[in-house]
C-alpha cells in the first residue's frame, strides 16, 4: 500500500532526553511542520532545529497517516504506537546539530554560531571573537579573506600573510592567493612548470620560459670570452694594453658589487621595468646562483631530485672541470711554445688565482645563500629556493658535504694559500723565466 502524493500535517516535538514528553527550552523547531508526501515518503522543506551546536536532540514525529503502511514496514522503521487511545504512530529520531564552522564563532551566552561580519574573519570556530581584517587584505565576512596584490598566504585557511617580492609582481592576491603565469610556491618565488611550458629563474626575481634560455646562454658565452680575455691580459708579459687592463678591473669591480647587492632586497623603491630587466640580466653574470639557474630547464633531463641539489652539484663540477681544462690548456700551450716546467707551473698558478679571484665573491655569495632561511607558517625554507626545507635531511647532507666546506675554502683556506703563493711569486720574479 502506498500513500497518495500530497501534503500532511505531522506533529513534531523536540527534547534533549528521550524520556521527556515535552519540548526542551534549549532547543526550538523553526519552520513549517507540514510535510510533503511523495512516493510514500515525507519531505520537510522548511523545517530547522535551533539549539546548542555540536549536541544531539530527539525528534518525536506523530501522524495518523503512518498506519496505512503495512506492519512489516512500521516494525522495520522503528515506528511505535505509544498511545493505544489513538490510531497515531510515533517515530523517535536522534538528530545531531552541527558544530560551528570556519567563518563562525561560538557565543557561549546565546549558545549560537555567529557569522563574522564584513571587515572581520574567523578561521577558528572555537574562538569567541572575530578577528579584525589585516591591512594587507579585504575581508568579506565569515572566512572570506581576499589578499591584496603583492601579498601571499599558504592557503585560504591561513591567516598568515606575507609580502612578495615587488620586482616580479608575481603575487596576484585574491581569496586563493594566486600566482602569475610561470610562478608558483611560497610567495610565488619558484619558477613553475605549466603543462608543456617550463620556466627558469632569470636573475634573482623573475621567471622566464625555457624557450628563451638561449638568449642567456649567449650572454653567458660572451661572459666566458670576456673572462678568457681577462686571463690573457693578466698573464701577458706585455704591459702595453693598459686600456684592456683598466677595463677588466672595472668589470671585475662591477660584478663583485653585483654579487654583494644580490643579497640585498631593495623593497623600498620601485624601478622602471626596463631597469629591472637590465639589472636581472646582469645578475646572471654577477652571481653563481643566477648563472646556475640556466640549468633548471634541464632538470628533468638530468634526473636530479631538486634544483637545489643540481645547482650545488654543478657549482663543484664547473669549478673542478674548469681547473682541469686550465691545466690541460697550459700544458699543451707551454709545450708548443717550449716553455720550461717552471713557466708552465707559473701560468697555471697565476691563471688559477686570477679566475678564483674573479669568481670568489660570486661563489661565496652562492654558498651563503644556501644557508639563509626564511620562515613561512612555522617552517623554514631556503631564502632563494623556497622548494627546499632548511635543515632537513637533504639540506643538512649537502651543507656538510658541499656548502660549508667550500665556504671554508673560499673564505679561509684560499686567502691563506693566495698569500703564501704571492710570497713565493715575489721570489720567483727574481729568476729568469
Amino acid at each position: 500500500m502506498t500513500l497518495e502524493n500530497g501534503y500532511a500535517f505531522v506533529d513534531i516535538s523536540i527534547s534533549s532526553e528521550q524520556n521527556v514528553d515535552s519540548g526542551d527550552v534549549n532547543y526550538q523547531l523553526i519552520g513549517i511542520k507540514t510535510a510533503k508526501i511523495s512516493q510514500g515518503k515525507f519531505f520537510f522543506s522548511s523545517l530547522a532545529i535551533m539549539g546548542t551546536p555540536n549536541t544531539s536532540v530527539f525528534l518525536w514525529l506523530n501522524s495518523d497517516l503512518i498506519p496505512i503502511f503495512n506492519t512489516d514496514f512500521i516494525t522495520q522503521n522503528n515506528f511505535q504506537k505509544l498511545n493505544n487511545m489513538t490510531n497515531n504512530y510515533d517515530l523517535i529520531l536522534e538528530v545531531f546539530l552541527r558544530p560551528c564552522q570556519i567563518g563562525e564563532i561560538y557565543i557561549e551566552e546565546e549558545k549560537i554560531c555567529y557569522i563574522c561580519p564584513a571587515g572581520y574573519y574567523s578561521l577558528n570556530p572555537t574562538e569567541n571573537t572575530c578577528r579584525q581584517c589585516s591591512d594587507d587584505a579585504f575581508c568579506e565576512g565569515g572566512a572570506k579573506i581576499n589578499i591584496n596584490p603583492g601579498f601571499w598566504r599558504s592557503s585560504n585557511t591561513s591567516a598568515n600573510i606575507y609580502p612578495c617580492n615587488q620586482f616580479s609582481q608575481a603575487c596576484l592576491g585574491g581569496y586563493d592567493s594566486g600566482c602569475d603565469v610561470g610562478y608558483t610556491g611560497i610567495i610565488c618565488g619558484t619558477c613553475a612548470t605549466n603543462g608543456n611550458s617550463q620556466f627558469f629563474r632569470k636573475g634573482l626575481y623573475y621567471c622566464d620560459t625555457c624557450s628563451q634560455v638561449w638568449i642567456y646562454v649567449i650572454v653567458a658565452f660572451v661572459f666566458l670570452l670576456v673572462l678568457l680575455r681577462f686571463v690573457s691580459v693578466m698573464t701577458s708579459d706585455k704591459n702595453e694594453d693598459n686600456f684592456s687592463y683598466v677595463l677588466i678591473k672595472l668589470i671585475t669591480t662591477h660584478f663583485q658589487t653585483l654579487a654583494y647587492v644580490s643579497n640585498v632586497q631593495i623593497n623600498f623603491i620601485t624601478l622602471p621595468n626596463f631597469l629591472m630587466n637590465f639589472y636581472a640580466i646582469q645578475m646572471i653574470l654577477g652571481t653563481a646562483d643566477s648563472f646556475l639557474s640556466l640549468t633548471e630547464c634541464a632538470l628533468e633531463l638530468l634526473r636530479f631530485p631538486s634544483v637545489y641539489v643540481l645547482k650545488l652539484f654543478l657549482s663543484v663540477v664547473f669549478l673542478l672541470f674548469g681547473f682541469f681544462l686550465l691545466v690541460i690548456f697550459w700544458f699543451i700551450w707551454g709545450h708548443s711554445k717550449k716553455h720550461s716546467k717552471d713557466k708552465i707551473r707559473f701560468n697555471i698558478v697565476n691563471t688559477s688565482l686570477i679566475i678564483v679571484n674573479f669568481i670568489q665573491p660570486a661563489y661565496i655569495n652562492f654558498y651563503v645563500q644556501n644557508l639563509m632561511c626564511d620562515k613561512y607558517d612555522g617552517v623554514k625554507y631556503l631564502t632563494f629556493d623556497l622548494n627546499q626545507v632548511c635543515w632537513d635531511q637533504i639540506h643538512t647532507l649537502m651543507s656538510l658535504l658541499v656548502t660549508i666546506p667550500f665556504l671554508v675554502f673560499f673564505m679561509v683556506i684560499y686567502p691563506l694559500v693566495r698569500s703564501f703563493i704571492f710570497l713565493k711569486c715575489l721570489m720567483f720574479f727574481d729568476r729568469d723565466i
